[in-house]
């Protein structure tokens, strides 16, 4: 038995579900630098500071209770804005400082309108060595 057209549009209407869905995947927001070495290796013995709109975050990835996230060469900051963040930082005569522009972009990990919704930066900074004056 054949459905008259004008039925055909009802049986779409009645198929529209409007119920969202959301996995329940956590993130944390934060601030992100990946340390590299002045050869471009991972700086997992790095230590410093980095102020952050003023609150300033000290740390020693060789501390396994830095207040802060490390972890080859990761330093992780829990924060969730910030306008610019400055920087020192040492791994034995490796150095590196400097000022950086922060952009934090959202995150929602569980899909478009679900929670959590985190905000996240991430920066790569290259330590230097001391210059050190060639001998005649």
């Amino acid at each position: 038995m054949r459905l008259p057209l004008f039925c055909i549009p009802l049986v779409f209407i009645a198929c529209e579900d409007d119920t969202k869905y959301c996995t329940e995947i956590g993130c944390s927001s934060g601030l992100t630098l990946t340390i590299q070495d002045s050869y471009g290796g991972t700086a997992d013995t790095v230590s410093g500071t980095v102020t952050i709109d003023g609150q300033e975050y000290a740390f020693d990835c060789t501390d396994p209770n830095s207040s802060v996230f490390c972890n080859n060469g990761l330093v992780r900051i829990q924060v969730e804005q910030g306008e610019t963040a400055s920087y020192d930082l040492t791994m034995g005569e490796e150095f590196a400082s400097g000022e950086l522009q922060l952009n934090f972009e959202s995150y929602a990990p569980n899909g478009e309108d679900c929670d959590p919704i985190c905000y996240v930066d991430e920066h790569t900074i290259q330590l230097e060595r001391p210059i050190v004056p060639s001998s005649h």
